[in-house]
């Protein structure tokens, strides 16, 4: 057992916000999407980046995942927790 914490004396430092290097643009992302060549693989990059579902949950979607209506077309992912 220590009487006194040790780290008091150490100095806080100062770390890079890695997070905000790795995220990319509207624009990168919107440039990347067209030129896909593979209307396909457009739409499944568009899916990943506008709704924000796994690569593991698009994976699992099948043409009975769309539903269109009055309002749109709606889409059913099976995730966690279904």
């Amino acid at each position: 057992y220590i009487e006194k914490n040790p780290a008091i004396a150490l100095e806080n430092i100062k770390t890079a916000d890695k997070l905000y290097s790795k995220v990319l643009s509207r624009e990168q992302v919107e440039r990347m999407i067209y030129k896909e060549a593979s209307l396909r693989n457009q739409m499944i990059l568009k899916i990943l980046y506008f709704t924000g579902v796994r690569v593991e949950e698009i994976s699992k979607l099948h043409v009975k995942s769309f539903q269109t209506s009055e309002y749109g077309v709606t889409m059913m992912v099976e995730g966690k927790g279904r």
